[in-house]
């Protein structure tokens, strides 16, 4: 037997509302203790009735009006923040290359980029150095068709000739990560560190 006039209800259609509605104005009418067919008994029943089908409606809307209310707009996924570089290079990181005029004393780095076991080949990885909490310069994975291979070549800035201590940092764009354990070394003026043909691995 249905127990609902909610039309939403799993186990109602459109029929079995009218019904119950109908039911309900039947149950109204007959309340009136003078009605022909009525004795004391009916009239108890009719009533009880009566008041069960108001219930029941009352709780339908109040049953459509939550629903209305738990829609909610689709959440749209977060793109990542994409910020612009003195030089206009658009960035993921917000490492920016500093001004040359700053520094006095540079020296280079030259590797290939390893994530996770895998040589990268996306020319928006980048390789970035660190002292401290400063870049002291930044580079991106170019094509090298002598070596065919993807290779960073990083110039690193100082105003010291030797003995800053420099991190390299690098963004792997794939998965959005950046790479923090890459490896640490000694600023060495108009020296430098590595090949086309090595391999840094980077780590988290």
């Amino acid at each position: 037997m249905k127990q609902s006039c909610n039309p939403s209800h799993p186990s109602n259609n459109e029929k079995d509302f009218i019904v119950h509605c109908s039911l309900f104005i039947v149950h109204f009418f007959r309340m009136n203790p003078s009605h022909p067919s009525n004795n004391e008994k009916d009239f108890i029943v009719h009533c009880s009735l009566f008041i069960v089908h108001l219930l029941l409606m009352a709780l339908a809307g109040c049953n459509n009006e939550i629903g209305e209310n738990e829609e909610t707009e689709p959440i749209e996924p977060l793109e990542p923040i994409e910020q612009i570089d003195e030089k206009g290079n658009v960035t993921q990181t917000g490492w920016t290359i500093p001004k040359v005029s700053d520094f006095e004393f540079t020296m280079t780095f030259v590797a290939q980029l390893s994530f996770d076991g895998i040589v990268s080949e996306d020319t928006g990885a980048e390789l970035a150095a660190f002292c401290g909490e400063e870049c002291r310069g930044k580079a991106n994975l170019v094509f090298d068709k002598n070596f065919d291979a993807y290779i960073c070549h990083l110039t690193i800035y100082s105003n010291v000739s030797s003995g800053e201590t420099i991190r390299l940092k690098a963004f792997n764009p794939e998965k959005q990560f950046i790479y923090t354990q890459c490896t640490d070394f000694p600023f060495k003026s108009n020296s430098g560190l590595g090949s086309p043909t090595y391999i840094l691995l980077c780590k988290l």
